[in-house]
């Protein structure tokens, strides 16, 4: 068995025994044999391979977490849609890494979604919608665009 099947299967096996450990401290102990930790670039890579998938299977959609390992897609009620910066934000942090014009494509295209959240009033978690998306563009290249949104959306 190459080294690589071994991991996922390691990976794949501690993912089934984490409620059976959370339920049942006792299996703790046995459960740790299957951990295996990831370095930060195996890390970065898995999330963009989880974010990839999410953009490319759901365009456009914004998950507000997550259950299970799925994104859920569902509302938060009390707190319409305040996370939507978060996964741009991971865009863009994926496009600054990677250099993979893919990902700024994305990050501009969920950050016009966004936009009209400038208006917001609804909500005290603005700047978790527009910091991580429309700031992290004018970290980029300074753009009266993005600018703008940023002044209007903090008034």
């Amino acid at each position: 068995m190459p080294a690589d099947a071994g991991s996922h299967a390691r990976s794949s096996a501690a993912r089934q025994l984490v409620p059976a450990v959370n339920a049942n401290p006792a299996r703790a102990a046995a459960a740790s044999e299957y951990i295996r930790y990831l370095t930060t670039e195996e890390a970065l890579d898995f999330a963009e391979a989880q974010v990839r998938s999410l953009v490319t299977k759901a365009p456009g959609r914004m998950p507000t977490f997550t259950r299970n390992g799925r994104w859920v897609f569902d509302q938060d009620p009390w707190a319409p849609t305040w996370t939507g910066g978060f996964l741009t934000g991971m865009l863009w942090t994926f496009a600054h890494r990677t250099g993979d014009r893919w990902w700024r494509d994305a990050a501009e295209a969920y950050c016009l979604g966004l936009e009209n959240r400038k208006y917001d009033p609804g909500t005290n978690d603005l700047g978790s919608v527009l910091e991580p998306s429309w700031g992290r563009w004018y970290d980029t290249e300074s753009a009266d665009r993005a600018k703008g949104v940023l002044i209007e959306g903090g008034q």
